[in-house]
C-alpha cells in the first residue's frame, strides 16, 4: 500500500476509535463511500481492535500478564527467545520501547528485535506497527532495514514486536571525536545523514526525534563512515493531505528530546509539523557534532521555559565556539535552525546540497534571497501550489499571447479568447486546494494535467488555439530540462498547423525551428539537423530570414556536436554576414552567433581569434539581455572554457563562477545548465591542481546529465571523463582507470572512435597507465593517440600537443632523456 493511501486509512481509523461504537461503522461508510476495498480494510482493523479492547476489560487476569511482563522487563530480565529469534543481550530501551540483540537461524544473522511493554492501548499497537510500516517503506543505506514484524509470547504476554538490521557503530557525535574526524569529514557525514532523509521524506515519513542517539556511524573502506539513523518509533506518515496521529503522548508532552526538537514541535498545531522540523533538529546535530556542544543548555529546563527558549532565542553562532567555522558552515546550520520553517532548507535535499557546496568550495544558496530569484526558483524548483499558480497563469497567458504576436496571428476573436480563458481557468483549478485535495502540487503536475486534457480531446475543435497552447507548454517543459515532453508537445503542434495551413507557412516554419532547437539540447542531432534544413528552406521560400539560432539551437552547433567542425565554422561565419550591421542590442542571434564562433576557433585552436569572438558575444548579449540573464551564463560558460584552454585559470574560474552565479539564482539545482557550468568549472580546478574540489561537482554533474539528457550525449560523455581525470590527479588510479573505461566506452558509442573527445579520453587513460607503473601498456595508447590526435587536428594544436606531453613524462618514466626532449619540443616546450 502506498504511503498516501496507508496515511489516509490509518487517519480514517484514528478518528473513528475515537467516536462511540454505535457511531464507528457509520463514520467508516461515509468515509469510503467510493471506495469499497478500503472500506473492507477499515472493518477488520475496527473488528481487531474491539476484540483487543474487548479482551483487556474483560477481567483481571490479562492485565496480571501484561504487569508481569512490564515488571521483568523493568528489572532488566532477558526473555529467551522472542518469535523466532534468540535473545542474546539488551541494547538499549526508552520511553518507547526495549530493544534487544538477537539470533536469527534462517538466514543465519544477528538483528535487533524491538519491543513495547505494555502494549494493552490501541494507541500503543498503532505506534509500533506504524514504525514497522514506516521503516518498511524507506530503502537506504543510511537507514537501518527491517526484516519482519509479528506478535510473540513475551513474558506470558502476547506483544508484538518488529526485527531490525543491528547496527554495531558507535553514535555519532562519539564518532567524530574517537575517529578524529575534522571539519569537512563531519559535514561530509551531515551531508549523507540528510540523503538518507530525504529518502525518508520522499516516502512520506518524518522522523520527529532525531538526535545524536539515533543517528550511528559504521566503519567503512573509504570516508568518514556510513552513518545510519535509526528509531523511527515516533516517527509520523505524512500523507500529502493528511496526518497519521497529534504530536502528543497521551497525559503527556510532546514528543521528542528537547535540546534537538525544533520550536513547533511545542505548539498545539501538529500539521505545522512537517519535515522541516527534522530539517531543524538534523542542523541541531550538526551544531553539537561540529561545535563539540549541544545548541542549548536545557539541562534542567521545564518543558515550558524549552518552549520558550527554542521560540524566542537562536543558540550562540558556531564560530563563538571554534572561530574556522565562521562563514558559509555557520550560515548553513543557521538556516537549517531557523526558528521559523519558512526560512530553513525546504527539504534536506537541499539541505546536503549546501552542505557539498562548501565541500566544493562553491558558493552557497542560503543567503538573503531578493525577490526576483524567488520567483525564478518557485518556478524552476517545481514549487507548490501558492506560487505556481500565479506564475503558471502568467507564463502561460503572457507565452500564449507573445506566440500569437511573434507568428502574425495576435487572439483577437472573442471565441479563441473565451476557450483559452476556459481552459487555463479549469488548468489552474486543478491546483486549487479543495481540487487537489491538500496536495501540494508542482509546476510539472499543472502542465502533465494540461498535456493530458490536450490529449484527451479538449480544445480539439479549435485546433489553431490548440497548437499554439502545445508551443507554450512546450516551452515551459524546456525551461524545467524536460526534454521528452517539450519534443512530444512541439512535434503535435507542428502536425497540427501543418494540417490547418499546410507546409508553407510562416507558423509552422517557427514550429519546426523550435522542434529542432530543442532536439539539439536533446542530443537528437540527426533529427535536429533535418528539422533545421527542413524550417530553413521554408523560411528561405517564404521570404524571411533563414539564420535559426539561439544560444544551444542552431544547425551550427548540430555540426559542432557530431564533430564536423569546419562545417560549423563556415556555418557562425555565414550567419555572422546574413546579420550585417544588425544591432546587438536588438537582436539576440548576433551574441550568440559571435560566442558560438569562439568556441568553434577554441576547439580548432585558434585561441586567440577564439578569446576575442567571445568577448564580442558577452558585450553584445549584455547589451541584448541585461547582465543577469540566463543567456548571460551561457555565453561566460563558453568564454570560460576557452581561456581555460589558453591557460588563463584565474580568469576562467571568474567567468564560470559568474555564470553559476546567475544560474543558481534562476534555475532548479538539477537543472541540466547547472550540469554545465558544475563540468567546466570543475576542469578548471583540476587544471589548477584542486582536482579534490572537482570531484564532488563532476559527480553532481554526471547524476544531472544522466537524469536529463542520458548517457549517450556527449555532454554526458565529457563529464565522464572528466570525473576520470580528477580520481587520477588526486592519485586514485585504480578508479580513474575504471572511470576512463567507462568514458571511452560511453564516448565511443555516442559520437564515434574517431572523434577526438573518444581520442583524449584514450590518451588520459594511457596516461593513467603510466602513472601505474605500466609503461608498455602507457607507450601503446599514447603513441597510437597522438598520431590520431595530430592528423585530426594537426600536429600544432594544443590538444596534440597536451598527448605529446603524456608521450614526454613516460619517455621520462623509460629513462630515455634523449627521447623525452623531442617529445617536449612537439609539445611546445
Amino acid at each position: 500500500m502506498d504511503p498516501d493511501r496507508f496515511g489516509r486509512m490509518m487517519q480514517i481509523f484514528e478518528c473513528c476509535v475515537e467516536l462511540p461504537k454505535p457511531k464507528q461503522r457509520a463514520f467508516i461508510d461515509e468515509q469510503c463511500a467510493e471506495d469499497g476495498a478500503l472500506r473492507t480494510e477499515l472493518l477488520r482493523m475496527l473488528e481487531h481492535d474491539q476484540d483487543q479492547t474487548a479482551d483487556d476489560s474483560t477481567g483481571s487476569f490479562r492485565s496480571l500478564i501484561d504487569s508481569a511482563m512490564i515488571e521483568a522487563l523493568d528489572q532488566h530480565q532477558l526473555p529467551e527467545t522472542i518469535g523466532p529469534y534468540k535473545v542474546i543481550r539488551e541494547l538499549g530501551r526508552g520511553g518507547m520501547g526495549v530493544v534487544y540483540e538477537a539470533e536469527q537461524a534462517h538466514p543465519k544473522r544477528r538483528v535487533a528485535i524491538k519491543v513495547v511493554p505494555g502494549l494493552g492501548s490501541g494507541e500503543q499497537r498503532r505506534r509500533l506497527t506504524q514504525e514497522a510500516q514506516a521503516l518498511a517503506m524507506i530503502e537506504d543505506p543510511g537507514v537501518a532495514r527491517i526484516y519482519e514484524s509479528g506478535t510473540a509470547e513475551v513474558f506470558g504476554s502476547r506483544t508484538p514486536y518488529i526485527a531490525m538490521e543491528l547496527v554495531e557503530g558507535e553514535q555519532i557525535d562519539r564518532w567524530v571525536t574517537s575517529h578524529g574526524l575534522g571539519i569537512d569529514e563531519r559535514i561530509r557525514l551531515i551531508a549523507r545523514v540528510a540523503d538518507a532523509l530525504q529518502t525518508a521524506h520522499s516516502r512520506g515519513i518524518i522522523h520527529r526525534d532525531l538526535k545524536p542517539g539515533n543517528i550511528k556511524a559504521i566503519a567503512e573502506r573509504n570516508g568518514p563512515g556510513q552513518p545510519k539513523v535509526l528509531d523511527f518509533g515516533i516517527a509520523r506518515l505524512r500523507s500529502k493531505d493528511l496526518t497519521l496521529q497529534t504530536m502528543t503522548s497521551p497525559g503527556s508532552g510532546p514528543i521528542g528530546t528537547l535540546q534537538y526538537m525544533s520550536p513547533e514541535q511545542f505548539g498545539a498545531d501538529h500539521l505545522a509539523v512537517d519535515a522541516r522540523s527534522d530539517i531543524y533538529s538534523l542542523g541541531a546535530v550538526a551544531y553539537t557534532i561540529l561545535a563539540g556542544t549541544e545548541p542549548y543548555d536545557m539541562t534542567d529546563a521545564t518543558l515550558a521555559i524549552a518552549a520558550r527558549t527554542l521560540s524566542e532565542q537562536d543558540p550562540k553562532p558556531l564560530s563563538a565556539h571554534n572561530r574556522s567555522l565562521q562563514g558559509d558552515i555557520e550560515i548553513v546550520i543557521a538556516k537549517a535552525m531557523s526558528r521559523s520553517p519558512d526560512r530553513r532548507y525546504q527539504t534536506m535535499e537541499a539541505f546536503a546540497a549546501d552542505l557539498r557546496r562548501i565541500l566544493a568550495h562553491q558558493p552557497i544558496v542560503a543567503r538573503p534571497p531578493s525577490v526576483p530569484y524567488l520567483v525564478a526558483r518557485f518556478v524552476q524548483r517545481n514549487t507548490v501550489v501558492s506560487v505556481s499558480f500565479a506564475l503558471i497563469t502568467l507564463l502561460v497567458i503572457v507565452g500564449f499571447f507573445w506566440v500569437g504576436q511573434e507568428r502574425g496571428r495576435a487572439v483577437a476573436e472573442s471565441q479563441t479568447s473565451a476557450a483559452v480563458s476556459g481552459f487555463l481557468v479549469d488548468m489552474l483549478r486543478s491546483i486549487e486546494p479543495n481540487t487537489a485535495l491538500g496536495e501540494e502540487v508542482t509546476v510539472r503536475e499543472v502542465l502533465d494535467n494540461a498535456t493530458e486534457r490536450l490529449e484527451g480531446g479538449e480544445l480539439g475543435d479549435q485546433p489553431e488555439t490548440n497548437a499554439r497552447l502545445r508551443l507554450v507548454i512546450a516551452q515551459v517543459y524546456l525551461s524545467l530540462g524536460q526534454y521528452e515532453q517539450a519534443i512530444a508537445q512541439t512535434q503535435q503542434a507542428v502536425a497540427i498547423l501543418t494540417m490547418l495551413h499546410g507546409e508553407r507557412d510562416i507558423q509552422v516554419a517557427h514550429a519546426i525551428e523550435q522542434l529542432a532547437q530543442i532536439e539539439t539540447l536533446a542530443g537528437e542531432y540527426e533529427s535536429a539537423e533535418a528539422h533545421f534544413l527542413e524550417a530553413s528552406a521554408l523560411l528561405e521560400r517564404l521570404g524571411h530570414s533563414t539564420v535559426i539560432l539561439n544560444a544551444d539551437g542552431s544547425l551550427g552547433h548540430v555540426y559542432y556536436w557530431t564533430g564536423r567542425i569546419d562545417e560549423s565554422e563556415r556555418y557562425f561565419r555565414d550567419a555572422i554576414e546574413k546579420l550585417g550591421d544588425v544591432d546587438p542590442a536588438t537582436d539576440a542571434r548576433v551574441g550568440h552567433t559571435l560566442s558560438s564562433l569562439g568556441s568553434v576557433l577554441e576547439h580548432q585552436g585558434k585561441l586567440e581569434q577564439a578569446l576575442e569572438y567571445h568577448r564580442q558575444g558577452v558585450d553584445a548579449q549584455i547589451a541584448f539581455y541585461g547582465p543577469d540573464h540566463t543567456e548571460i551564463a551561457e555565453v561566460y560558460n563558453d568564454y570560460g572554457n576557452t581561456l581555460d584552454a589558453a591557460e588563463r585559470y584565474e580568469e576562467a574560474l571568474q567567468a564560470h563562477q559568474r555564470a553559476l552565479d546567475i544560474r543558481r539564482e534562476r534555475l532548479d539545482p538539477r537543472h541540466p545548465e547547472m550540469a554545465v557550468t558544475m563540468n567546466n568549472l570543475a576542469l578548471v580546478y583540476i587544471h589548477m591542481g584542486k582536482s579534490e574540489q572537482a570531484i564532488p561537482m563532476l559527480e553532481d554533474a554526471i547524476d544531472i546529465r544522466l537524469a536529463s539528457i542520458g548517457a549517450d550525449h556527449p555532454a554526458t560523455c565529457a563529464s565522464l571523463g572528466n570525473l576520470g581525470r580528477a580520481y587520477m590527479e588526486t592519485g586514485d588510479l585504480e578508479r580513474a582507470l575504471t572511470q576512463y573505461d567507462r568514458a571511452v566506452l560511453a564516448a565511443e558509442s555516442t559520437v564515434g572512435a574517431d572523434h577526438i573527445m573518444s581520442v583524449i579520453f584514450r590518451a588520459n587513460r594511457g596516461d593513467c597507465f603510466r602513472r601505474m607503473g605500466r609503461l608498455d601498456d602507457a607507450k601503446s595508447v599514447l603513441l597510437g593517440e597522438y598520431d590520431n590526435a595530430a592528423s585530426m587536428l594537426g600536429p600544432e594544436h594544443f590538444r596534440a600537443q597536451a598527448i605529446a606531453s603524456q608521450v614526454a613524462d613516460l619517455y621520462h618514466d623509460l629513462g630515455l632523456p634523449e627521447i623525452e626532449t623531442q617529445w617536449r619540443t612537439r609539445a611546445g616546450g
